[in-house]
Formats: structure tokens, C-alpha cells, sequence
């Protein structure tokens, strides 16, 4: 659920703020109390030069532009990498091993991975499933390195609700964690495996083009080439994998998506669906639509063919929480939609929204960050003068 960093880097500090709302039981949204928040807040403290913001299940990861991560919220597992497991309201510090800078966070459920700039992983909170990567541990509390096969360099990761799927610098694509709806790509005696507790290679054999990124649902996996083809695995229950559901409940190995008329450039997935942008800053959903998350109208509660969403100005950026989303217009607006309990979309209420539109209590913000934690949201900008 991470956002892009590059759009943020080198804008100065003054004059920003970093805003949230949503839910906040576990401190989640970096206030410094724990009561939900209908419109935008001021996170403390406010004085980080922010990059890149995303978030877990109850808690939030925050990346500034010296490559330092700072954390808050949910706790219980550890996942905050703090070396304790109490809830933290406001944001702070992590410290990682090794001096190279923090390029990318990502929260699944109770965990938490981080990956630095040399391409080393590391993974902290729980392991019931697997999802740290590390035979042996229930739980861990601090960074820990994750063991690549060969001693590869990690290019991309993404946390599921708990599963991890990765790929190296040189395009192999691998994945641990919870496994039973196919998640992880990996058969096992022809079975999707209940979990993997270290990471498994994942055949992509339809391509001679390079994996570059890949992407998790909370049950589901994609992986991107570099030319934007799409391969996808795991659960299908509303169309995630872009197959009809009523013929195909579940994916257990990577299929390609079918041919499309436009260029995937960035791809962001909730739960259960799935945006993708264009080259030309069009955005496309798919996956589970009843809360209003497609951004569109479709047929019962799921589409698994993708369809533009109408009404909404050319974007840069877009990131999806479990069930609602949030993007930055070419005008620098933050616009939301979807699922809206606890206020999720900053409407000031908890009625869903259906259709993107912009969050008019930062009518007066010039975004130049946002993310989304599974039900909270983030946004980082200056005011408009």
C-alpha cells in the first residue's frame, strides 16, 4: 500500500504538515490519543521531511528523505521493530541494522517489512504464518534480516494480509507466508501449501520479460515486468486475478492478465481489488466493489474485467487501503473513495463513497505524499497561498 517517494523528495520542510484520519484504536493515526478521526489531524511530531507513507492493519510507516523509517500505532506483535510490543500513538524512530538508508516499508496485518538501499530485507512483528520469513521465531520484536536464496538483492517486496511476495534484482519472483487460497504461487504434492515459513521460488514461465515489481492483496499476488504485463495468483473470490470468479475461485500458480489497450505504470492493491494507472495518469479498477472502492458502478459486487474510472483529473498518485483508496491529481488534490467506516475518506462522515472526489478539508493542500494504512489515511503538504 506504499506510495511513491520520488514526487516528495527535495520539497522543504516548512510550510508542510503530515494530516491523517480514520481509524485510530491503536494509536494508528499518530496524534497522540486513540479516538477515530472523521476529518484530517496533525500527526505529531510534524517536523519530518516525508517521502513515503503507507500503513499495516493498525499501524502506520512513515519513510523521510534521509531513508529513516518512524512508526506508530497497532504494537501487540512487535511490529513496530521498537524491541517492545506497546502501542505507540505518536511517531518514532527505528532503528535498522546497517547504514544504509530505508527505500521501502510495507505493513501486512501484524507485520512489517523493510527494504534498504543495498537490498536487504527485513522483517519484524508476527510469524505465526510464516510471513517474517524465519524458521523457528513466533515473533520478533526488533529488525531482523530475512535470508535471500543465493544472497540476492531485493528489488521489490510487498506484505499481504500475511504473506510476502518478492522479487531480486534479477527478476525471480519469490513468496512465503499463508499460502491456502494460493497466495504464494507454490505447489506443494499439487496443493497450495497452508504456509511457507521461508522463501519459495515462483515460476513465471509466459514471460521473457523482467519482473520488476510485484504487489500483494490479502490474498493475492501480482507480479509486473517491465513492460507492465501483469501476472497474477492466489485468491479470485471477486475477480482479483482477472478471471470470471464463478468459473475460477482461486489461482494456485501465475497466469498472465488478458491483452488490454492501455500501459500499466503503477499498480496498487486493498484486500479484494486492484487500481492500476496509465502513462497518461488514467486509472483503472478491478477486484471487489461493493463499498464503493472501483471508483465505478458495476454489475453485483465485483468486476473482474478492468474499467476506467470516470469523473476523476489525471493522477499521479494512488494508494489503496484495505477497502478504500486515496490519490494526488495533477494539480497536487487529494481525492478518495470507498470504504468510509471510522471516516476513512475524510468526508467528515461513514456513509461509502462510490465515486472519487476530493477531500474538501484539504481543499487547501498541496499533496505531495499520501498512503493507506488498512483503515486509516495519511497525507503530506503544504497550504496553498
Amino acid at each position: 500500500m506504499a506510495t511513491d517517494c520520488k514526487l516528495a523528495v527535495g520539497w522543504a520542510r516548512h510550510g508542510c504538515k503530515l494530516s491523517s484520519w480514520g481509524a485510530n484504536s491503536y494509536g494508528q493515526l499518530g496524534q497522540g490519543h486513540t479516538e477515530d478521526k472523521f476529518l484530517p489531524g496533525d500527526v505529531t511530531p510534524a517536523d519530518i521531511n516525508i517521502c513515503s507513507i503507507t500503513g499495516g492493519g493498525g499501524h502506520t510507516l512513515i519513510i523521510n528523505d534521509e531513508g529513516e523509517l518512524f512508526v506508530c500505532g497497532s504494537n501487540n506483535k512487535g511490529q513496530l521493530g521498537l524491541g517492545h510490543t506497546r502501542d505507540i500513538p505518536t511517531l518514532a524512530k527505528v532503528k535498522v541494522p546497517g547504514d544504509a538508508p530505508v527505500i521501502k516499508a510495507s505493513g501486512g496485518w501484524d507485520f512489517t517489512l523493510i527494504l534498504t538501499g543495498k537490498g536487504e530485507l527485513f522483517a519484524m512483528g508476527s510469524n505465526a504464518f510464516g510471513q517474517l520469513g524465519m524458521p523457528g521465531s513466533n515473533q520478533v520484536s526488533l529488525p531482523v534480516k530475512v535470508q535471500i536464496p543465493d544472497d540476492e538483492k531485493v528489488a521489490d517486496v510487498d506484505a499481504g494480509l500475511r504473506h510476502v511476495v518478492m522479487v531480486t534484482d534479477r527478476g525471480n519472483v519469490y513468496c512465503w507466508g499463508a499460502g491456502r487460497k494460493g497466495q504464494c504461487g507454490v505447489l506443494i504434492d499439487k496443493k497450495a501449501p497452508a504456509k511457507l515459513v521461508s522463501p519459495a521460488p515462483v515460476t513465471i514461465s509466459e514471460t521473457e520479460r523482467r519482473v520488476c515489481s510485484v504487489v500483494a492483496g490479502s490474498q493475492h499476488s501480482v507480479a509486473v515486468t517491465d513492460n507492465g504485463d501483469m501476472y497474477l495468483w492466489g485468491c479470485n473470490k471477486y475477480g482479483q486475478c482477472l478471471v470470471d470468479p464463478s468459473q475460477c475461485p482461486s489461482v494456485l500458480t501465475p497466469i498472465p492478465a488478458p491483452p488490454r489497450d492501455w500501459t500499466l505504470t503503477h499498480l496498487s492493491s486493498g484486500w479484494t481489488h486492484l487500481l492500476a494507472r496509465t502513462a497518461e495518469g488514467k486509472l483503472y479498477s478491478w477486484g471487489r466493489g461493493d463499498y464503493g472502492q472501483l471508483g465505478r458502478s458495476c454489475d453485483g459486487s465485483c468486476d473482474h474485467i478492468p474499467a476506467r474510472i470516470l469523473g476523476l483529473p489525471s493522477v499521479q498518485i494512488v494508494s489503496c487501503g484495505s477497502e478504500h483508496n486515496l490519490a494526488v491529481s495533477d494539480d497536487r488534490l487529494a481525492y478518495s473513495w470507498g470504504w468510509n467506516e471510522h471516516g476513512i475518506c475524510g468526508t467528515g462522515d461513514e456513509e461509502n463513497v462510490h465515486k472519487p472526489q476530493s477531500v474538501s478539508a484539504l481543499s487547501k493542500t498541496k499533496v505531495k505524499c499520501l498512503g493507506c494504512g488498512n483503515g486509516h489515511s495519511l497525507v503530506f503538504g503544504s497550504e496553498i497561498t
